[in-house]
């Protein structure tokens, strides 16, 4: 899983050509750990702007908070590809850094799979199919900042 920062439109509207360094400048939203921000400033080169500073959210409320102009937060494309392609969340920078955590579906070793079980697996597997497709989409470039801040 990749992670990378997002922002509202709203947030740098007015703004051309926002550079990761850029970001000593905006708060930077936090979920749990501090340290991601760290490790994308030292991946994306920017020595100006601390990693530690700015508000810490549980679970995924530093995204919303994203969503509503607060700042900059660290995302993954299946918490916030619905929100880019909505023009709710922007990916203003195409530098990503690898997250140490996945998503898994599992069951207790040595018991079947029921009905109900293997419906939402095959649900949860096509939205997460159409989630990447997407994805792979704005990373190729069909969702523009240009487009969505419009």
């Amino acid at each position: 899983m990749e992670v990378f920062p997002v922002c509202s439109p709203k947030l740098i509207a007015g703004r051309e050509n926002v550079k990761p360094e850029d970001l000593a400048d905006y708060y930077l939203l936090h979920e749990q750990r501090k340290e991601w921000w760290d490790n994308w400033l030292a991946a994306a080169k920017v020595d100006s702007a601390q990693g530690w500073r700015g508000t810490t959210f549980q679970n995924h409320l530093a995204i919303e908070a994203a969503e509503a102009g607060q700042g900059f937060a660290l995302a993954d494309q299946i918490l916030c590809t619905d929100s880019i392609v909505d023009g709710w969340l922007l990916r203003p920078f195409n530098i990503d850094i690898r997250e140490p955590y996945s998503y898994y579906i599992v069951r207790a070793k040595g018991t079947k799979e029921s009905a109900p079980a293997r419906a939402f697996r095959e649900w949860l597997t096509g939205e997460m199919a159409e989630t990447n497709r997407r994805f792979a989409q704005i990373k190729a470039g069909k969702f523009t900042r240009s487009a969505a801040v419009t």
